[in-house]
């Protein structure tokens, strides 16, 4: 039972100049190579014995050991309480997509915190909910992070956007303790903390450009990443929002409650034809009316408004009445 084996030369996956190559990978390099491997494992079928070749290996490493060819390993955090980091988060990451980098985007609730330690870049968008705390769903990733066994992020670069309502004390708390936790931990700020109040896609819109930005510049200016796979879905050409609404018509507008009933309610139809919008059941839908040109003129008559006197609304300039 104690006898010794001795392995032949050819029993290990890859051979001594293919581990020579591996070993001078640096640790978040070889992070990502491990992660990669995994993933590769998965789509191959690793549950049944297949063990990766020095071949196919080669493909993965092609003889450099320069780590700059990796694409760095991100992920796109959200704390959501009402659906408005979430929003953010996608946008971000379909930014990032769109800029070849290949992120991850995830809820803190869905995110393993086994795995914090293993990104390269961490971006949190998350919002505050009631007096300073954080949204439901992460709740127990805020006590991780700002725990004991929250591990060292040292070299790891991050940011963080916050939402909240000015009208609490405690104005953005959860992204602050976020930002505080993160720092801590060793991590260094790829851009300051932007704290955002009720109005906040403008910022939001400009804090995720200057990201993308950021993390182009991480990857190198020569583009040797550029060409990573991505299987994130594609960027759409315009990006409609609050500010920006999709124009949409209306296909059909019928009551569907019987006469005499208490209730009113409609079946309607919308075209979102040229959008790009995507739209599923359960997803909400807002609706931004235009105000009665009658009750428009007779506010500007109680108020001694010709309406023609110019405002300027959001960096944009116009007459009130247009307003």
């Amino acid at each position: 039972m104690n006898d010794k084996v001795n392995f032949p030369a050819n029993a290990l996956p890859l051979d001594a100049d293919m581990l020579g190559r591996v070993q001078q990978f640096d640790s978040k390099a070889l992070y990502w190579l491990s992660g990669y491997c995994s993933g590769l494992a998965d789509a191959k079928g690793h549950a049944t014995g297949e063990v990766a070749s020095s071949d196919s290996l080669q493909q993965l490493v092609g003889g450099s050991t320069n780590s700059s060819s990796i694409e760095l390993k991100t992920v796109v955090l959200y704390a959501s309480q009402s659906g408005n980091a979430e929003k953010v988060a996608q946008l971000l990451y379909s930014k990032l997509s769109g800029a070849g980098v290949d992120a991850q985007l995830a809820s803190v609730a869905d995110f393993k915190t086994k795995e914090l330690k293993q990104q390269q870049v961490i971006l949190m968008v998350a919002s505050t909910h009631g007096e300073g705390e954080p949204p439901d769903d992460a709740i127990d990733f805020h006590e991780f992070v700002l725990g004991k066994r929250a591990p060292k992020l040292d070299g790891v670069k991050y940011a963080v956007l916050s939402l909240g309502d000015s009208s609490y004390e405690f104005f953005c708390q959860t992204g602050k303790d976020f930002d505080q936790a993160f720092s801590k931990l060793g991590a260094e700020a790829l851009l300051e903390r932007v704290d955002c109040d009720l109005d906040y896609e403008e910022q939001a819109e400009s804090w995720s450009n200057n990201l993308v930005e950021k993390i182009s510049d991480l990857k190198g200016a020569d583009g040797s990443t550029s060409n990573a796979k991505s299987t994130a879905p594609l960027v759409q050409s315009q990006t409609w929002s609050k500010e920006k609404p999709f124009a949409a018509t209306i296909l059909a507008n019928q009551k569907i409650t019987g006469q005499g009933s208490v209730k009113h309610i409609n079946h309607i139809e919308i075209s979102l034809e040229g959008s790009g919008i995507q739209y599923l059941p359960g997803d909400s839908l807002g609706v931004w009316a235009k105000n009665d040109r009658e009750v428009v003129s007779r506010i500007l008559d109680v108020a001694g408004l010709s309406g023609e006197e110019p405002i300027t609304f959001k960096n944009e300039s116009r007459s009130i009445k247009q307003a």
